[in-house]
């Protein structure tokens, strides 16, 4: 299957009701080649964060760095969202 281009993620604050909405540009964060690797995004507040989570075990379980999503605990994680990482 090839890689997807794009992620779009719509959700409303609880607060007030307001909606929000992202699309993000996949092209260029992504590794050619997803195969054994997930995708996985997090929400906070009006904020998007999207991680790829590599089937690459780190040496022991929490290693750091931990980022906003438990997957990255027992494996190695990239944030790709806002912060890009690029993959030839």
């Amino acid at each position: 299957m090839p890689v997807g281009e794009f992620l779009y993620v719509r959700w409303r604050l609880k607060d007030t009701g307001e909606m929000i909405e992202h699309r993000v540009d996949l092209r260029g964060r992504l590794p050619k080649n997803m195969s054994l690797q997930t995708l996985t995004f997090v929400i906070e507040g009006k904020n998007l964060y999207v991680y790829l989570v590599t089937d690459k075990p780190k040496k022991y379980w929490g290693e750091p760095p931990i980022l906003k999503t438990y997957r990255s605990e027992p494996n190695i994680t990239y944030e790709i969202y806002p912060k890009p990482h690029p993959f030839d």
